[in-house]
């Protein structure tokens, strides 16, 4: 009893040998396709070369005109040359001819060449009368009796010989392709079943090993059954019985192959006299057509590789090949300077050129680059600028709040004072109460005094602060500055851009006119703050006076409580003293107020700055440089 693997090994045998009488098959079928492809190139090239001699006898026939018209020697000696020439082509081709011709046609092929040294024997004696006697000796020699029966029979051979041989050139054709269509439609069907024999004999040994690989190859040959020649074959290097037959599918592809490319050249050869003619006229047709197309402005037009002359494919590949570089250059420009109207600084042309459409690149890529440069510089220094801004803002609102607790602080000083005032009345009216009220005094002196000095010290912060605030101006005046020379740069760089700078050059105008107007409002609030300032060192001076009058209070104070005879004049004193120091109160809450009125207007211009700063971003914003591009690629 055999067992399963040496009826699995039978298998592998059988199908080994199928294979190989398959391989045989494939391998007979396609030496005999080639020995029939032999048979009409043969009898094709015999067809021709017979056509080529006949067209080099009509051809020094035509030339012996030239001798019989001659006018004088020298004419005929040229004309005689040509004949003479024409001669020699004769004798070359009839040499082509006795050497490609078979035995069979040997009788024919003599025949032929004893017609055609004849001829040349005719034709050659026919120049050397021309030359040497006269063009008629030559007329009457070249057109007597023997020479036409020799060329009427010459034509009628040849003529023969030329049909003769396309008819079995065509037979040939005819016959080769029938067998390779029974090649075609015999071995894949053979193959496809001795394949399903084998699959079905090996699913009992290995599901994985042999019926995935089998399932793989039956695909491939019904693709081959299908004429797809172009199916890889898998399997090819294994080392067992299904390596062996894919690669004999893989050679059956081969031959299948070759069965449909000699096909196919045999009916591209039967097709292509007849074509040639229409093909070239179209192509004439299509490249007149494609030039007209080009001359109107549309280099979208391609010519269709008709015809199989290398000349007229080589034009046809040189005219598609311009249109083509013409047609990508000028859409990939027109790309780049919309992309640059509509504030996309991003695009480039990368493409690589030559010649002029080069250096129309590197222009458009120099604008795009400078371009973005310029309007980056703009974004980096408005932010600046509105970064400034906003510390601006900051510092008036600190002011402002400031100059409020400044304020507040000088109407506890003028209720102090009113209290030092009523003090005063009530020691003049009452000398008894004089100690008390100096006791009183001197307590409301020395709260005046504290007082005095906190609001020194409130006016030395404003005064500090008020210094700030002037190096804050002077640092947005520079930056406006700065950015009016940009403005200026961007809008000489526009100029020099033309027409595709006419849109920046509005922004860049924009952009200087806020620049100036910056410079302008920074100016305003540098005056108003140096007013400011002004205003506040007289202010401290005044709350020193104050001060001062209170330590002269304090002192009359002393006095009225050491003696209480001086109590009167005391009195008078610090009334006197009263009344100047609520003067310096008055005078000083008059400048609290136009410092708090200041401090509005500093955080009025910041936020117009703020705002005006707004305006640029949102013009700057419309476009997209490179920066923020990679920013962009960056940050993802």
């Amino acid at each position: 009893m055999k067992s399963i693997g040496t009826k699995i090994l039978g298998q592998i045998a059988i199908v080994a040998v199928g294979a190989l009488i398959a391989l045989g098959c494939a391998l007979l079928a396609i030496s005999r396709m080639e020995a029939m492809y032999g048979r009409s190139s043969e009898q094709n090239n015999l067809a021709l070369i017979a056509e080529r001699l006949n067209v080099a006898v009509n051809q020094v026939v035509a030339n012996s005109l030239q001798l019989y018209t001659a006018r004088n020697p020298h004419d005929a000696g040229i004309a005689a040359g040509t004949v003479e020439t024409g001669i020699k082509q004769v004798d070359e081709r009839m040499k082509g001819l006795v050497r490609l011709a078979p035995e069979s046609e040997r009788e024919r092929i003599d025949k032929i060449s004893k017609l055609i040294g004849e001829f040349t024997t005719i034709r050659t004696e026919t120049a050397r009368l021309a030359r040497e006697v006269s063009g008629r000796a030559a007329d009457a020699w070249g057109n007597g009796e023997a020479s036409k029966k020799n060329r009427a029979a010459l034509q009628d051979e040849l003529t023969a010989f030329s049909g003769f041989n396309e008819e079995r050139a065509d037979a040939a054709e005819a016959e080769t392709l029938s067998f390779a269509s029974q090649v075609r439609t015999f071995l894949p069907v053979a193959l496809l079943v001795l394949l399903c024999g084998t699959i079905a004999g090996a699913l009992a040994f290995s599901r994985r090993s042999i019926v995935r690989p089998m399932t793989d190859l039956s695909a491939v040959m019904e693709r081959l059954t299908e004429g797809d020649t172009a199916v890889e074959v898998p399997h090819t290097k294994r080392a067992d019985e299904i390596g062996v037959m894919a690669r004999s599918v893989a050679v059956l592809r081969e031959a299948t192959k070759q069965v449909a490319e000699l096909q196919d050249q045999e009916r591209a050869a039967a097709v292509a006299r007849l074509a040639r003619a229409q093909s070239i006229e179209a192509v004439v047709s299509d490249v007149g057509e494609v030039v007209a197309a080009a001359a109107a402005g549309d280099f979208s037009a391609r010519l269709e590789i008709k015809d199989s002359d290398a000349q007229m494919q080589r034009l046809v590949e040189g005219i598609n090949e311009i249109n083509a570089v013409v047609d990508s250059a000028t859409t990939e420009f027109a790309g780049a300077l919309a992309a640059i109207a509509g504030g996309d600084l991003t695009n480039r042309v990368e493409t690589a050129y030559r010649g002029r459409f080069a250096d129309l690149k590197r222009a458009i890529n120099e604008t795009v680059d400078r371009l973005s440069e310029t309007v980056s510089t703009i974004q980096t220094t408005s932010a600046d600028v509105g970064l400034a801004a906003r510390e601006i803002n900051m510092g008036a609102d600190d002011l402002s709040k400031r100059t409020e607790e400044q304020a507040s602080s000088l109407e506890e000083t003028a209720a102090t004072t009113e209290e030092l005032a009523a003090s005063v009345k009530a020691s003049a009216q009452a000398a008894r109460q004089a100690t008390e009220i100096a006791e009183e005094a001197m307590s409301a002196a020395q709260s005046g005094g504290t007082i005095a000095g906190q609001a020194v010290e409130a006016m030395a912060r404003i005064e500090t602060a008020s210094q700030k605030i002037s190096d804050i101006i002077r640092v947005i005046d520079d930056i406006a500055f700065q950015t009016n020379l940009l403005a200026l740069n961007a809008a000489v760089e526009a100029a020099r851009a033309g027409d595709a700078g006419k849109g920046f050059a509005v922004v860049a105008s924009e952009v200087r006119t806020l620049a100036q107007r910056s410079g302008e409002a920074a100016k305003d609030i540098s005056g108003l703050i140096s007013s400011s300032n002004a205003e506040v060192t007289e202010g401290v001076k005044l709350v020193r006076q104050a001060g001062q009058s209170l330590t002269r209070i304090l002192e009359a104070s002393q006095k009225v409580s050491a003696t209480i005879v001086d109590i009167s004049a005391a009195s008078g004193e610090q009334a006197n003293g009263i009344d100047e120091m609520s003067q310096a109160v008055a005078h000083l809450d008059e400048m609290t107020q136009q410092n708090a009125a200041l401090a509005e207007q500093s955080a009025a211009s910041a936020s117009s700055l703020s705002s005006r700063i707004g305006q640029l971003n949102d013009l700057v914003a419309t476009f997209r440089t490179r920066r923020e591009a990679t920013s962009g690629r960056m940050a993802a």
